[in-house]
């Protein structure tokens, strides 16, 4: 199960929540002080102890196989795709230096190769 962690640095308070499966698992309300930065570590390690969990345990998730293997296939083709096009535009106007095509000559040349 996937769990989350918020936090809200007001000038006043610091407020934290984890949640996991839509739902709070723990919250926390800490005074700010005048180091913001600390305040977040300090709700940070408190939080988590509170709800007996690790940094590490953040975020993570349940991702079958297949998920996984789509989405890398899906970058691998996205880049393969993106690079073709390039080089098809970039062979065709090559030559033309100094003259500005519009959309219509570029799609009209795409298509023809």
């Amino acid at each position: 199960m996937a769990r989350y962690m918020g936090v809200d640095i007001g000038s006043v308070t610091t407020k934290g929540v984890i949640t996991g499966n839509g739902k709070t698992e723990t919250s926390l309300i800490i005074p700010s002080g005048s180091n913001y930065r600390a305040a977040a570590a300090r709700l940070k390690e408190e939080l988590l102890e509170k709800a007996g969990l690790t940094a590490e345990r953040l975020g993570v998730s349940d991702i079958t196989a297949w998920e996984l293997a789509a989405s890398i296939v899906v970058l691998v083709l996205s880049i393969i795709g993106g690079l073709f096009l390039a080089i098809r535009v970039f062979r065709t106007y090559l030559l033309m230096y100094g003259k500005r095509p519009n959309l219509g000559e570029i799609i009209q040349n795409l298509r023809s190769g």
